[in-house]
């Protein structure tokens, strides 16, 4: 499922919303990453039973993440904007906002 990104009501961010299936997981998904302070946040279930969670992110850079899988498993997101080694031998997924113009969201008229 693609990183979706949308207007964010705070100004120079955008929202992205983190989806997960609802196969991926029996119990839980929680979202790491560099927005969290590599703090668990708990996603939250939608009405298919996909796992969401949504961010403000501070547009200009590049945020690394990770998903724990009922509490047990790490995984990357299958539709991150690229991959980054980490120091415990597997890989980040990143979403990068270092533009505000991404594909889902076009910049604002000059």
């Amino acid at each position: 499922m693609p990183l979706e990104r949308n207007v964010s009501s705070k100004p120079d961010h955008v929202a992205v919303s983190l989806r997960v299936p609802a196969a991926a997981a029996e119990k839980s998904v929680d979202v790491v990453g560099e927005f969290t302070d590599w703090r668990m946040v708990a996603m939250q279930p939608d009405v298919d039973g996909t796992m969401f969670a949504t961010f403000d992110l501070e547009v200009g850079r590049a945020y690394r993440f990770r998903y724990l899988i009922d509490g047990e498993r790490w995984e990357n997101d299958w539709a991150a904007d690229s991959y980054v080694p980490n120091d415990y031998g597997g890989d980040d997924s990143v979403v990068d906002v270092r533009r505000p113009d991404t594909p889902d969201r076009p910049a604002p008229p000059r």
